[in-house]
């Protein structure tokens, strides 16, 4: 789909945009700032839905950090009404970090957005980043020294906590959103902290707009990203075949099955089963997971850790992948509410449940020796180490409720799932056609097209970690 880098999106150009990802009848759940990207997307979403016939609902996230948000939601309540499109503000509620703040507002949004989905029912969720998002992505990411995987920037569809995120507007300019809300008579929000100096993505939206070569770079990831889907389908196929997941959130995995991939599969398994077991939603360093493979595929000796996991060796071709239980919160819990635990466990307190006073925490060495002894109670096969992360529902210090470890606890209504950020075998890698073809430089090869950008950056990336 070629078109002028201005032009508006047409209801046809959508169709044939989401179409690629989404069924015609899926119940879509679109993100909404109030920005121009996601208006142009809630807006053609919605002319899409009522013309398919799919169930479409809005959804805003008030992140409170700044004194305008009340209003700024507000806002987007009174468009939404306007078009007759259901909508729901979701609150970030409680204390914000100092720093990092960015991505904590990333990590919470989502978690809000996609729990709503889970409980209302929407499986998809629809967000509007474009192509300048993933340039900017590339260039960070190209800065922080990320290998081919992370160069292939943000894949136009993936999966977190059971929800499907897509997005239809991955390979489109911001100017034609620009252009398609101008077109719709639809006016925006601006946000002022797109021009905070504080963060890194400020810079390279900066330099983007300085160099125009938004869609260069664009196809650079999209190579990437062709590569990276194929290595995902063959990761994939590996996991299948060398690894077991456990409802405490642990991983038994074949070490000889990985040893016989090749070592970007191997490194790839090894990596996905790290987040998945630790929550987290990218992996480690890349020279720190090659170490590791290094390491299991010749047959691990002593346990190692990584990303918040500890690997260790078994006597029988396997090693058990589990938390490193340190650095986990205790929060208190109360009656009707669900929250999820360390980024791995979906936690619930029924609401008919009469506890008061209770606290969700790590089972660690003294709740386990609390449980060990209970009558009923049938010990595991597996090292209790691995026990000690495992969400338990205390009362003071007294062990109420290990769901995970099938210490239910009576009446409790306590439950525990294990559901991470991200799914044990990846979804493969999602590729947007373009929407122009760019013009390559003739003395731009892609690695001289790499040096040139971080030399153009000129090391201004270095003191902005958050991104």
């Amino acid at each position: 789909m070629t078109k002028s880098p201005d032009a508006a999106i047409s209801h046809d150009d959508f169709e044939q945009l989401i179409g690629e990802l989404v069924a015609p009848n899926a119940a879509i759940a679109v993100a909404v700032s109030g920005g121009a990207d996601s208006m142009a997307l809630c807006l053609l979403t919605n002319s899409w839905a009522r013309r398919n016939g799919a169930p479409m609902a809005a959804l805003t996230v008030d992140h409170d950090l700044r004194q305008t948000s009340v209003a700024e939601t507000s806002q987007v309540a009174e468009w939404m009404a306007g078009f007759g499109i259901a909508h729901t503000v979701l609150k970030w509620a409680g204390p914000k970090p100092q720093t990092g703040i960015q991505a904590a507002a990333r990590d919470a949004r989502y978690a809000l957005m996609t729990r709503w989905c889970r409980n209302n029912g929407f499986a998809t969720l629809l967000v509007a980043h474009h192509r300048d998002d993933q340039a900017e992505t590339y260039l960070m990411r190209l800065n922080r020294g990320s290998g081919p995987n992370g160069l292939a920037g943000m894949s136009a569809a993936t999966e977190r906590h059971e929800v499907r995120i897509v997005r239809p507007l991955l390979g489109v300019p911001k100017s034609r959103l620009v252009s398609t809300c101008r077109a719709l008579r639809q006016t925006w929000i601006d946000d002022p902290s797109n021009r905070d100096p504080r963060y890194a993505r400020t810079h390279a939206r900066s330099h983007l707009e300085a160099q125009n070569n938004g869609a260069v770079i664009a196809e650079k990831t999209r190579s990437y990203g062709i590569a990276r889907a194929a290595r995902d389908r063959e990761v994939c196929a590996l996991l299948k075949t060398a690894a077991t997941e456990y409802a405490g959130g642990f991983v038994r995995l074949n070490w000889q099955t990985l040893a016989e991939a090749p070592d970007d599969v191997g490194t790839g398994a090894l990596a996905r089963v790290l987040c998945r077991v630790s929550g987290a939603s990218h992996g480690p360093p890349t020279n720190k997971l090659a170490a590791l493979h290094r390491a299991v595929t010749r047959g691990l000796i002593a346990t190692r850790s990584l990303h918040r996991c500890l690997a260790m060796p078994q006597t029988d071709g396997h090693i058990l992948i589990f938390r490193e239980p340190r650095n986990l919160p205790t929060v208190p819990i109360e009656a009707g509410s669900q929250f999820t635990w360390d980024r791995r466990f979906l936690v619930a307190l029924d609401p008919g449940s009469n506890l008061d006073g209770v606290t969700v925490g790590p089972l660690g060495h003294k709740g386990w020796r609390q449980i060990r002894d209970r009558a009923g109670f049938a010990l595991p096969t597996f090292p209790t180490q691995m026990c000690y992360a495992v969400p338990a529902l205390f009362h003071q210090d007294q062990v109420i409720s290990a769901p995970n470890l099938g210490v239910p606890g009576k009446m409790s209504g306590f439950a525990a799932q294990f559901s991470p950020t991200l799914s044990l075998l990846p979804h493969p890698f999602a590729v947007v056609s373009p929407d122009e073809t760019p013009i390559f430089r003739e003395t731009k090869s892609a690695k001289t097209l790499e040096t040139s950008v971080l030399a153009e950056f000129g090391g201004d990336f270095g003191p902005f970690a958050n991104g």
